[in-house]
């Protein structure tokens, strides 16, 4: 038998607990975000900084609906990670010369 949801009203605690748990996820998803951009620093944190803010402003921009649903889609996000995965990553090389060997061949 059919359950019909046309009329029916949501169970409140359930969606409470739907709210609370995506709540959590997106706090850690925040989480994860800021130990990823400091652990690797550079063009990170930017583009970090850049996903964090791109819903918030297209959010708050004036437009239709559907220049709101293109940028909130999943492509933005997924171009960031794509431009961070590309990128090769900072390295500080050591500035000392090596140490020559004892026995003055190299080696």
């Amino acid at each position: 038998m059919a359950r019909e949801t046309a009329g029916a009203e949501p169970n409140p605690v359930s969606t409470s607990r739907r709210s609370a748990a995506w709540g959590v996820l997106g706090l850690f998803l925040l989480v994860w975000t800021v130990f990823e951009a400091v652990k690797h620093t550079g063009l990170t944190i930017p583009l970090a900084v850049a996903g964090l803010l791109v819903p918030l402003l297209a959010r708050l921009a004036p437009g239709t609906a559907a220049v709101q649903h293109v940028v909130l889609r999943v492509w933005i996000p997924f171009a960031i990670m794509l431009v961070c995965t590309a990128i090769p990553p900072y390295r500080v090389l050591p500035r000392t010369p090596p140490h020559p060997s004892p026995s003055g061949w190299p080696g």
